[in-house]
């Protein structure tokens, strides 16, 4: 049921008059960064002036985004032609697609991953499964061919200013429940890599850098899952002005710069 909207009685005359209404409105716009009350104040201005456009409000407005780490989110993903969302039938693979995996060849890379299974008792004593919707999904994954050398790369892009340096305390760096999700990206692909003949697989952070050349900033592992034979991740600083120009020409970074 749809909820009602109070709205008010007052006279426009009861807020004073109308050049004092047309000042505290500018005044407010001078002070208020939220963009749905930007765009409320001068409609109100517009309205109160009387007028269809809003020449006459001397202020400008700034746009922008606290969370720009979605925005290098996806530039990575679109220059480094995430492969996460194509058709698995549709990939470039060493060998043909493998026989368990020919009937779902119109799945996405992405739908491999499992989702968690909830089992429950029901009244009658029969067990029952529930599947949830949510489980795992990595930034986006590239796969390409490097001299008939196939390499499965699983990318997180990272908006992180890291100092990882020998004489400065660590700080800026990824949590651990980055680390692992990483690890855990490995795990779930591992049964599609193998059948497929991919004989090379790699982790990576993509983070910033105001320089012109990648930067190979160094390693990150946790002992308990290295031990089983998984990758450790590499961090690599990538050229932000090089990369929003690959995305605004529409181009592609070659991953093989990142010598992973």
């Amino acid at each position: 049921m749809s909820m009602g909207v109070d709205i008010s009685d007052e006279q426009i005359d009861d807020f004073g008059d109308k050049e004092y209404i047309l000042d505290r409105i500018a005044k407010e716009l001078n002070v208020q960064f939220n963009t749905r009350k930007q765009l409320l104040l001068k409609t109100l201005y517009a309205y109160i002036a009387n007028s269809s456009t809003l020449d006459d409000l001397d202020c400008f407005s700034m746009f922008g985004t606290n969370s720009f780490n979605l925005v290098w989110e996806k530039v990575c993903a679109e220059v480094m032609d995430n492969q996460l969302q194509k058709p698995i039938g549709a990939l470039r693979l060493p060998v043909p697609l493998a026989e368990q995996y020919r009937h779902m060849r119109h799945k996405k890379l992405i739908d491999l991953i499992d989702k968690p299974q909830w089992a429950g008792t029901a009244p009658s004593g029969e067990p029952f499964v529930k599947q949830a919707e949510d489980t795992l999904i990595p930034d986006f994954i590239s796969i390409i061919n490097v001299n008939g050398d196939y390499q499965f790369i699983i990318f997180d892009a990272k908006y992180y200013n890291i100092q990882l340096e020998l004489n400065k305390k660590l700080r800026g760096q990824p949590g651990i429940e980055s680390i692992t999700k990483q690890y855990l990206y490995q795990l779930a692909y591992q049964p599609f890599v193998e059948a497929h003949q991919i004989r090379t697989v790699r982790n990576c952070f993509l983070m910033t850098t105001m320089g012109s050349e990648v930067i190979e900033k160094g390693v990150v592992s946790l002992g308990m899952l290295q031990s089983r034979g998984l990758q450790s991740i590499q961090i690599r600083l990538l050229p932000a002005s090089t990369m929003y120009k690959h995305y605004v020409d529409n181009t592609k970074f070659n991953p093989q710069l990142l010598n992973l």
